[in-house]
């Protein structure tokens, strides 16, 4: 007899909310719940792909988003702010507005704080801790504040994880980056140049991340350090992890540089560091000077300038008695490239500089744009512009030439105008 949809649904809900509710939740995140509902697509002999929907569906509703429930369904949602029990706001093809979508009061929207809390085990949320972030099993990021750091009850921000975009071709399609730009982004990460993604928050940095990683050789072996489990990568031997925050009594803690120290025992071709915003800078730029070239890091800034000169003052503040000259220098010989990528009036996320890090000239670092993304003006709320070379030909070519890339000087001529 064949499995009825509500069948589906039912055993989907029943072993959703045995995994989620047990015990121990450390597991619990995107990979492994893909894992769970294909068991139950297995076990009732269906086919997974006719009830991705459902899936979907169901696991928002065991989650406990409640209201916010169609918002993260809506697949043009990409971010969900709630400021309040009748203000929700949501991020749609890149423009922020105000939803429809209301609580019935300060204590729903309370419940529903507990219920997203209830899903990360080790999370602390209270007046002396008001402030959390929590990794959501769909892999959506969501920042909670509660008073009295906020001002008339919860604020919550959900990222929701969006991957429409998986490959270099269909960042070329949509306008992120030009043809060009993507074959010498492959072509360097292929050669293993030390990559630092700058941008703000939400412009896009841990999608790029990610896609550029599929140019990382199979045999290549990753160590991934993060806050919350996000980037995803295809290579087979791969290590995953995670920060800890202190536990009530200040002990327990995990920080980025704990994990980063203990990666360089555990022999990584590449790593992945999945936010670069401490003292972890100071090894980051330790390991890209010692051997370990090729890895990527994620930064905060507005231009690549600013993304090299976060990374120097980052790396200073580690106590370390390293001469500020030295610091710069190890920049200069740790990072190859800065690829800056923004946010557009218009939503849309654009690879906007690509420059190459080369030397300290006169006590000041060497930044060459290789890529720009010139503005044009705006017609109808569309951002016009185009990519194009600067004419500056990378200095690392000899080495993506030594690594098989088949890569002429012409990609790097400026294009002529008129």
């Amino acid at each position: 007899m064949a499995v009825t949809e509500s069948e589906v649904r039912e055993a989907l809900k029943n072993r959703l909310a045995h995994e989620l509710n047990a015990l121990d939740r450390g597991d619990i995140h995107q990979d492994a719940i893909s894992e769970i509902i294909g068991e139950v697509y297995t076990r009732l002999g269906v086919e997974g792909t006719a009830y991705g929907q459902m899936a979907k569906e169901v696991l928002y509703e065991v989650i406990g988003f409640g209201p916010l429930m169609d918002l993260m369904m809506d697949p043009t949602v990409t971010e969900i702010m709630v400021n309040g029990p009748k203000a929700v706001f949501a991020e749609q093809n890149g423009q922020k507005m105000l939803t429809n979508v209301t609580f019935m009061d300060a204590r729903h929207l309370r419940y529903i704080v507990r219920r997203l809390l209830h899903l990360t085990p080790g999370k602390r949320l209270d007046e002396l801790s008001p402030m959390a972030d929590l990794s959501m099993p769909d892999g959506s990021r969501v920042n909670i504040v509660i008073p009295p750091a906020a001002v008339g009850g919860p604020q919550i921000t959900i990222r929701k994880w969006m991957r429409n975009l998986t490959s270099l071709g269909a960042l070329v399609e949509n306008g992120t980056m030009s043809a060009k730009i993507a074959t010498f982004l492959s072509a360097a990460v292929l050669a293993r140049q030390t990559v630092l993604i700058s941008g703000a928050a939400g412009s896009g940095k841990t999608t790029l991340a990610e896609i550029l990683g599929h140019s990382i050789p199979a045999d290549d072996r990753l160590v991934v350090i993060e806050d919350t489990f996000e980037l995803k990568f295809d290579q087979p031997n791969q290590v995953r992890l995670l920060t800890r925050e202190p536990n009530i009594e200040g002990s327990g803690g995990i920080t980025t540089r704990d994990l980063f120290r203990n990666t360089l025992r555990m022999r990584p071709d590449r790593i992945i560091l999945g936010e670069v915003r401490g003292e972890e800078a100071f090894d980051f730029l330790q390991a890209a000077t010692s051997g370990h070239r090729g890895s990527i890091g994620i930064i905060h800034a507005s231009n690549p300038v600013e993304a090299c000169v976060r990374l120097e003052n980052l790396a200073a503040q580690t106590g370390v008695p390293v001469p500020r000259n030295v610091i710069r220098q190890q920049v200069a010989h740790g990072i190859d490239l800065v690829v800056q990528i923004e946010q557009g009036p218009d939503g849309l996320r654009r690879v906007t500089d690509i420059t190459e890090v080369r030397n300290i000239v006169d006590g000041t670092l060497e930044l060459a744009p290789i890529f720009l993304f010139h503005y044009d003006g705006i017609e109808e709320g569309r951002v016009l512009g185009h990519h194009g070379a600067t004419g500056e030909v990378p200095h690392m070519l000899r080495k993506l030439r030594m690594a098989g890339a088949h890569i002429d000087e012409t990609l790097f001529a400026r294009p002529k105008e008129g």
